[in-house]
Parts: structure tokens; sequence; C-alpha cells
């Protein structure tokens, strides 16, 4: 495999959380290979991030990080982090 310099082994989603998925789509075509994706807030955005979810988990290697936090709305929170990688099926 031959990695391309000019493309980014890390992307931070971490924005609206109905935009995680769109955003996405817009960096993915600057992506290396086996880029890291570290998705911020998706415990506590969860419902409204469920596109960019479902997409990760059933195309990439994928794992959920869950957190304590301490703040009067919430008490924990979590991270998805993922492996990309372009041959995947749509």
């Amino acid at each position: 495999m031959t990695r391309n310099p000019s493309r980014s082994n890390f992307a931070d989603i971490d924005n609206e959380f109905n935009n995680y998925y769109p955003c996405f789509r817009a960096i993915e075509p600057n992506l290396a290979e086996e880029a890291i994706l570290r998705a911020d807030n998706v415990g506590i955005g969860e419902a409204e991030m469920f596109d960019y979810l479902e997409f990760v988990r059933a195309n990439f290697e994928t794992r959920t990080q869950w957190f304590d936090i301490n703040l009067p709305w919430v008490k924990k929170d979590a991270m998805e982090v993922s492996v990309y990688r372009s041959k995947r099926h749509d």
C-alpha cells in the first residue's frame, strides 16, 4: 500500500451532533487509509448522530470509550474511536 502524504491520518469530529455524518463524508476524500477518527460526545449525542454511529460501526473497526464527567446535566459521556478503511460496503 502506498501512503499519500497529503492525506490526513487523524480527524477529530466535534460539532453539532446532527452534522457528524455530513462532516465525515465531506472530509472522507482527504483521509489516509487507516486514519483514526475520533468523534466526541457520542454518549450524550447518540440519538442525533445515529447516522454517523451506524455507518462507522457497520464499516470500520471501532470502539466506544466511556468516561465519567461531573456536569450538572450528565455524569457520563463517550468518544467513538474508529479506524478508517476506504474499502468497505456502502
